[in-house]
This record gives structure tokens, sequence and C-alpha cells, in this order.
């Protein structure tokens, strides 16, 4: 009779590897995504558009929903964009279903994630500074100096004060 047991350990590091590997990974999609719901949720932030907040804040009401309707017209902005955007967290889910886990796979779609964020803040601030620019020399200076105040409502609130 022959000894089945060749005494040899199952190689349990690999697995174990692999799995806190998937789990930290799943970690930084839950903060990213934790981020984006909490700062995005209920109005019309996100975490990448905080800096803008304030920017956005300072405009009256009229010059708000002129900046959203032009960002809504502009070609390369929200029918396409939300199309692709849709396709991206689709291969983001089967990918993070996919065995083996690719890592790599993963960082490139949230390169694309970041690339495409870049592009609807580059095209927000077009946007914005048109609308600027056409303002006259007196709605500016008002302008100018709503965004101080909420800076400085901003400020007070993070003190505390």
């Amino acid at each position: 009779m022959s000894d089945t047991n060749t005494n040899v350990r199952p190689r349990r590091w690999g697995r174990v590897v692999l799995i806190v590997s998937l789990g930290l990974n799943l970690a930084v999609v839950g903060v990213v995504a934790g981020s984006a719901f909490h700062f995005g949720g209920g109005g019309h932030r996100t975490h990448s558009a905080n800096f803008a907040a304030p920017y956005i804040r300072a405009l009256d009401h009229l010059d708000r929903a002129s900046i959203r309707e032009q960002l809504h017209r502009g070609p390369d902005m929200m029918q396409a964009d939300q199309a692709a955007r849709k396709e991206t967290y689709r291969q983001m889910a089967e990918a993070l279903r996919a065995e083996p886990f690719d890592s790599a796979r993963i960082h490139t779609l949230m390169i694309q994630q970041r690339e495409g964020v870049r592009t609807r803040i580059s095209a927000a601030q077009d946007v914005w500074l048109r609308h600027v620019s056409g303002m006259s020399t007196q709605s500016r200076a008002d302008y100018a100096d709503r965004l101080e105040e909420v800076v400085e409502q901003r400020s007070r609130r993070m003190r505390g004060n």
C-alpha cells in the first residue's frame, strides 16, 4: 500500500493573500462609493466638487439655473457621459466578481472614472467662466461679495462658531 499522505501542507498563504487583497480593494471601493454617496446625496454636491460649492452657492438662483441648463445642453456632457459612467460601473461590478481577481483592471477602471470627473469639472468651469465673463462689473462685484460671505459662513461652521 502506498502512503497517500505525502505530508505536503496546502499553500494557504496564497489564498489568504488573495482574500486580504480583495478585502482591501473592496474597502477602497467602499470608501470611494461611500464618499460619493455622502457628499453627493440630497443636493447637487459631489466629493470632487466640494471646492466649487462656494462658487455655486454665491450665485443667485437664476444664475445657478442658467449654468445648470448650459451644462445639461453641453454636447459632451449629460446623456453620453451618463451612459459612459453607467458602463464603467457595470464593468467595475464585473471586475469585482471576476476570478481570479484582477486589481490592475480595477485600477484601470478607477483611472477612467477619475478622467471622467476631470472632464466634467473642466466643462463646468468653462461654463461658469463664460457666465461670469458675461456679468456686468457691478454684478461681478456683488457676486464677489456673496462669495466672500459664503466662504466666511463655511469657515465659521467648520470652527463651530
